[in-house]
């Protein structure tokens, strides 16, 4: 049986401690037909000469440069119109996939020939070692939910998804005007458009780090305010504002002394931030129990790109 192409997707900016390890965990997969797209987005710091370096190393690689800084949106949308297979991946410049991602996905998706979009859960890593967090999520209706609501984590579609080509148009394109939300605005309208899957096994590793856009909340927050009036409204639109205007005032009291955030706490309780304030608790002690169990194929998999 003939192996469909796959294309990986790989904006880049400034990330030059990451890059050559990322695409490596792409080099690594046991599923041998892909192109990999690598998108310089406007980067400064030697990314640029890494990526044309790994070109010439591979015959399987482009190098594609960005006349400017389209956003990690625009640049995606960038790989997309550039690539060639039936399916697309993405990965953003800073994560790694575990060896046999792409063969397990592309192996569902082609006996599911109705699936539009498939995502995957994932480990997060705030350093290179330790134990990682596992994000996992019974079904894409629980994923959207607890995403819209910010009680539960993101589905990262940046970094584990895959859409079938041949499904795709215009108005299934990532939202350029959109910072820190288009992969919520992304897997909200593909998964509307078309039938969706979740793979309970980690196959990809999200890693953190203080620059990423994850971290500018105020753009964030203005961002998935505007999802939500764009897709809801009455009591569900209400409801989900108030969620996350509670997860946002908790957010902005996470770097402050202890007496300020119990300040902050009293200042502005209510059963929405008591209800959200549980969800994040309860979130990330199960997701960091969960992970403890995937230390050694963390480790292994960091073991392989270096």
């Amino acid at each position: 049986m003939v192996q469909p192409l796959a294309s990986v997707v790989i904006p880049t900016y400034n990330k030059v401690s990451f890059i050559e390890q990322t695409v490596k965990s792409v080099l690594n997969q046991t599923y041998s037909n892909l192109e990999i797209l690598l998108i310089d987005n406007g980067s400064t710091d030697g990314t640029q000469s890494i990526l044309k370096q790994l070109q010439l190393d591979h015959n399987n690689i482009r190098f594609i440069q960005t006349p400017k800084n389209l956003g990690p949106s625009g640049a995606r949308n960038l790989g997309i119109q550039e690539s060639v297979g039936g399916y697309v991946f993405f990965l953003d410049g800073d994560d790694l996939m575990f060896p046999t991602k792409i063969e397990k996905q592309i192996a569902f998706m082609e006996m599911n020939r109705h699936v539009g979009i498939s995502l995957t859960s994932y480990l997060i890593s705030d350093e290179l070692v330790g134990n990682p967090r596992l994000i996992s999520f019974r079904n894409m209706d629980h994923l959207l939910k607890g995403w819209f609501s910010m009680k539960g984590f993101g589905g990262s579609v940046e970094s584990t998804g895959c859409i079938r080509v041949s499904f795709l148009n215009q108005t299934l394109m990532f939202d350029e005007s959109l910072m820190g939300s288009e992969g919520l605005d992304f897997t909200w309208r593909w998964s509307q458009a078309f039938a969706s899957s979740l793979f309970r096994e980690p196959l990809t590793l999200y890693r953190q780090s203080e620059d990423q856009l994850h971290f500018d909340t105020q753009a964030i927050q203005e961002n998935v305010n505007r999802i939500s009036e764009k897709y809801f409204d009455g009591k569900e639109l209400d409801r989900l504002l108030k969620m996350q205007g509670s997860f946002f005032q908790l957010n902005s009291l996470r770097s402050k002394p202890f007496h300020k955030v119990v300040i902050g706490l009293v200042t502005h309780l209510s059963l929405y931030l008591l209800r959200m304030s549980f969800a994040i608790v309860f979130r990330n002690l199960v997701a960091r129990t969960k992970g403890s169990t995937y230390s050694k194929d963390l480790n292994s998999l960091l073991v392989s790109v270096n």
